[in-house]
């Protein structure tokens, strides 16, 4: 067997890895689908990165489920001494909401409990007086909650320079629900296309890019955090090799 230690230049490879795939996610949505260069509708859809079932889905989806895998890596390093105990707990349960996430862009869960909430005859008004969709009045509070846990949670831990990179994942995220929210809002996309001179359908399919873009960018930044988090605390990473 062979092994091989993440390091800082891994580390570093893996980022800039990672970034370059979204470019490339980015680059292939426009040729195959701003450009119309490929007449069969189901093909472009494999490069739809506004859509959740297309290659970029899957690749949020699996990168989601790899954010949460190392912050449960994070948890199990953790001393079970009662000082440490709160903070293996908060490893845990970010590594478990990572994780759902994960779930949640593979199968849609938050859209379809929007969707179902939509019926639920008491709640019916409400939901019909928001001015976008229904998940974000049914789950942007715990989402919303979740995140503030994450943020004080991990400054306490944290350094000024990871702190950075924290601040700077947190926010992606927040932009890309206020994206989502506004994708919701009737006739947003007709306003936004008179003061931009594009047509409705493209500002709708690049707006989405962005929120998908961002949502990406912001879990390649806590991945990059955890992986320097294990590195700084001496605890390694062992990949084994069959020679």
């Amino acid at each position: 067997m062979k092994s091989s230690t993440i390091d800082g230049r891994i580390e570093k490879r893996i980022f800039l890895s990672l970034v370059l795939i979204h470019l490339i996610l980015v680059v292939l949505d426009y040729v195959f689908n701003y450009s119309l260069w490929f007449p069969s509708k189901p093909f472009r859809r494999i490069f739809n990165l506004a859509r959740d079932n297309s290659l970029g889905g899957w690749v949020a989806s699996v990168q989601s489920l790899w954010v949460g895998l190392m912050a449960l890596i994070i948890a199990r390093g953790e001393s079970e001494s009662k000082h440490q105990r709160g903070h293996r707990a908060g490893w845990g349960f970010i590594g478990a909401f990572f994780i759902y996430m994960s779930v949640d862009d593979a199968c849609k869960i938050h859209e379809r409990l929007g969707s179902a909430a939509t019926g639920w005859g008491p709640l019916q008004s409400l939901f019909d007086s928001f001015p976008s969709y229904a998940w974000q009045l049914l789950l942007g509070p715990l989402f919303a909650g979740a995140g503030v846990f994450i943020f004080v949670f991990l400054w306490k831990q944290f350094e000024w320079q990871r702190r950075k990179i924290l601040i700077l994942a947190l926010g992606l995220f927040a932009l890309a629900m206020g994206v989502d929210f506004f994708e919701g809002v009737k006739d947003g996309y007709y306003e936004l296309s008179k003061n931009t001179g594009l047509s409705a359908s493209v500002a709708s399919h690049y707006s989405r890019v962005l929120e998908e873009w961002m949502e990406l960018m912001a879990n390649t930044c806590f991945l990059l955090l955890f992986i320097r988090t294990l590195r700084v605390s001496g605890r390694k990473i062992q990949l084994h090799f069959a020679a």
